[in-house]
């Protein structure tokens, strides 16, 4: 009685159970369940016609069925009891479809959005960086001419602020770069000691002015190579630095590094502001600031401290703030030194120099600021355009060249650059590519590419000099 009772319960389980359900003995039908039959009815088809169609002995997967216009889709499970009878259930996976069909466009939108994003970020550095190119070079030239005094008050204040401009172009490029993540890392021997030096010193000026004193202090390094990525950690001294100097009315600065086989310590102090303590961890949120809204006390995009942190999670790293209100604030970075393959060393035999360099820019402005700024220096011959550039390379020798990445119509500098290198003897001529292309990772995609250097626009008449001589006074 109990077993009957059972058997009716199971019976009315299968029965009414909302999933299609139907047993085969071979290939003859031995029950199918209501939900079944429905499935039926909508298909306009028979369990015959139906198992003949879609179902074999070793059906089991997926399976898309048409309805009118519309398509259903069904997981279908098969079980085999005592190898004779074979139960089929059909799993309605169609909303579960939908839906990953769904996410996939809309990964696919996000996708695409963010290349147009990433494009049109690209082509709006590049236009900004070119005419800034002329007016920090132009107004860097002036100060070297016959100014009163109130003239040269108005020159330092257009400086100022298109360097500001520029600096914020920056940190727009390295925030872009690391939400996309599109981070490239280099492992490369660098000379950590030139490259603290090199920032502290382009803030000089910008300290000075405050009146402030800016240190750079180090424990002797023993002959310890660092190998890490060099321009991440040029980014994040300058982040650090500039937010030094923001903050800090009187007083001081003092960078300081430490680098042994393990590890590299770089930390900047400063006697500014501080912070409160309930803010430490919120200073490092992109676009939170210590003071928003009309009232703000201090400029800035709030991205310096939320770049830091994220390059220095990319280089494996830690970064640490410690900080007293009214006393100042300690960040510390700690970088671990990566190892690096020894490489052979080729040695090239040295050329005689005459200093000469070939340009290749299709603007007119910053043909004649390089010239005016460089030609006292350097030999300059100018080419408007590629065709104009590789032909000069052809029929003359040359001691550098300075490649423009976007010449107009025809070749770009990136082709202009390989096909130079593909003329006999004129292969090992150093090329430098001098663009106003600069997001964050550009420079290492000009490299790649086959480029010796790399210098961004807008530049210093400094920055120039040194990179041109890195090749020329070898």
């Amino acid at each position: 009685m109990i077993k009957d009772h059972n058997l009716l319960i199971f019976r009315r389980i299968i029965e009414e159970n909302a999933i299609p359900l139907i047993i085969l003995r071979q290939t003859e039908i031995v029950y199918y369940n209501a939900a079944f039959d429905r499935l039926m009815s909508v298909l306009k088809s028979t369990p015959e016609a139906f198992v003949k169609k879609y179902i074999t002995e070793t059906t089991d997967g997926e399976l898309c069925l048409k309805y009118a216009s519309k398509e259903i889709f069904f997981n279908i499970y098969s079980t085999t009891i005592d190898q004779t009878y074979q139960i089929f259930q059909l799993i309605n996976n169609t909303e579960a479809k939908i839906h990953q069909h769904n996410l996939e466009n809309t990964i696919k939108s996000l996708h695409e959005q963010e290349k147009i994003r990433n494009h049109f970020l690209e082509n709006l550095s590049h236009e900004l960086r070119t005419p800034l190119t002329g007016i920090i070079g132009f107004t860097d030239l002036l100060k070297y001419t016959e100014l009163s005094q109130d003239a040269m008050t108005y020159i330092d204040g257009l400086t100022q602020s298109a360097n500001r401009m520029v600096q914020t172009l920056n940190s727009i490029n390295e925030f872009t770069m690391l939400i996309s993540d599109t981070v490239t890392l280099v492992n490369e021997t660098i000379d950590l000691e030139k490259i603290v030096k090199k920032v502290c010193n382009s803030f000089y000026y910008q300290a000075k002015a405050k009146n402030l004193s800016l240190k750079l202090s180090s424990e002797i390094i023993p002959d310890i190579p660092f190998v890490s990525d060099g321009g991440k950690i040029e980014i994040i001294l300058k982040h650090l630095i500039s937010n030094a100097i923001k903050f800090t009315e009187k007083g001081s600065i003092n960078v300081s590094y430490h680098l042994t086989h393990s590890e590299c310590t770089l930390k900047i102090e400063d006697t500014g502001i501080g912070i409160p303590e309930e803010k430490l961890d919120e200073i490092f949120e992109d676009f939170k600031q210590l003071s928003e809204g009309y009232n703000r006390h201090y400029e800035g995009s709030g991205l310096g401290l939320g770049i830091v942190r994220k390059l220095v999670n990319h280089l494996g790293g830690q970064v640490r703030v410690t900080s007293i209100i009214s006393k100042g604030s300690t960040f510390t970075v700690t970088l671990p030194n990566r190892t690096l393959k020894p490489e052979k060393t080729i040695v090239t035999p040295k050329k005689s120099r005459s200093n000469s360099i070939l340009y290749i820019e299709d603007n007119y402005l910053n043909q004649k600021l390089l010239q005016i700024s460089l030609g006292k220096l350097y030999h300059i011959t100018l080419a408007q355009n590629a065709d104009d550039g590789i032909a000069k390379v052809k029929n003359r020798d040359f001691d550098l060249i300075l490649m423009d990445i976007n010449l107009g119509k025809g070749m770009d500098g990136i082709q202009a650059m390989k096909e130079i290198r593909k003329l006999p003897d004129k292969q090992e001529i150093p090329i430098i590519a001098l663009t106003a292309y600069a997001l964050a990772d550009d420079r290492q995609k000009f490299l790649n590419e086959g480029f010796d250097d790399y210098i961004a626009k807008p530049y210093t008449k400094d920055e120039i000099i040194h990179t041109i001589n890195k090749f020329l006074l070898q």
